[in-house]
């Protein structure tokens, strides 16, 4: 869960303030546009124009297919830093597989780690990956970007 729906999970700082949704999401707010159509894409742009940085955590074909990749984006907004996570890079074999939590998990061996000793695999409770790093490690990498 996350985004704007996340600030009404308990528990509550003061009144409305979700603890949840301040640790993951502290002064962000949420617009939905769809980008396939002609308005959504004019609203899209003009958040472009007025940007510093555009961010996307996207399956990585999924970038190029919706235009907002840097070469895409750069006519509109020379100086804007465009930030893509994925979990298996914008190239290559995998680019077009999803990168979940429980995929990546399993994939680097942590599954086996935990659960009942002589049952199946197990997802870790915790978010392993996706989550805090790797926001992280984007946000510094867009801060750099806009030096």
């Amino acid at each position: 869960m996350g985004g704007d729906i996340g600030r009404y999970v308990p528990p509550y700082a003061h009144g409305e303030d979700s603890l949840f949704f301040e640790t993951f999401n502290r002064n962000e707010r949420s617009l939905s546009t769809d980008l396939s159509t002609r308005a959504g894409r004019a609203v899209f742009e003009d958040l472009v124009r007025a940007s510093d940085a555009m961010y996307s955590n996207l399956r990585g074909d999924v970038p190029a297919k919706m235009r907002i990749r840097y070469d895409d984006l750069k006519h509109l907004n020379p100086a804007i830093v465009c930030c893509s996570l994925t979990g298996f890079g914008m190239t290559g074999p995998r680019a077009a597989e999803p990168g979940y939590d429980y995929i990546l998990q399993g994939l680097a061996g942590w599954m086996s780690l935990t659960g009942d000793p002589d049952g199946p695999p197990t997802k870790s409770v915790s978010p392993w990956g996706p989550r805090r790093r790797n926001r992280r490690a984007a946000r510094r990498g867009i801060l750099t970007g806009l030096r």
